[in-house]
């Protein structure tokens, strides 16, 4: 179980509360052809022929995938783009207290919550709670 799933079955945000937060989230993610021009591994005419090919193509590539099938990245350089990324959107929680729908004190009790949760789940199976 994810946190926001795991907020929602507490009673403490509800699934439509999740999903803005969730879009939120995203929206402010800094896009993987932008930090490739940050990073020094793309050009700004390399990702403009990204996206083109992108938009003409009858199934929707990720970005990664693309610059590695068109041999414009190796896998690894987009696995570090791709770490990148992840670092620069905001954590679920930090996004449900700006919306006001937790404030930081809920947020810290629900997140010691879902770790106990979680943990007590690995203890009595062994694996992770999925």
């Amino acid at each position: 179980m994810r946190f926001g799933d795991f907020l929602v079955t507490e009673g403490q945000a509800t699934q439509d509360e999740i999903a803005r937060a969730l879009a939120e989230q995203r929206r402010r993610q800094v896009p993987l052809g932008l930090l490739a021009i940050h990073g020094g591994v793309l050009q700004a005419d390399d990702v403009h022929r990204l996206l083109k090919a992108q938009t003409l193509r009858r199934t929707w590539t990720r970005f990664g995938e693309l610059a590695v099938q068109m041999r414009v990245l190796e896998e690894d350089q987009v696995d570090r783009l791709l770490q990148q990324q992840s670092g620069s959107r905001p954590r679920l929680g930090q996004v449900l207290v700006e919306n006001g729908v937790l404030d930081e004190e809920q947020l810290t009790a629900q997140l010691l919550a879902f770790h106990s949760w979680r943990q007590a789940g690995i203890s009595a199976w062994g694996v992770a709670s999925a």
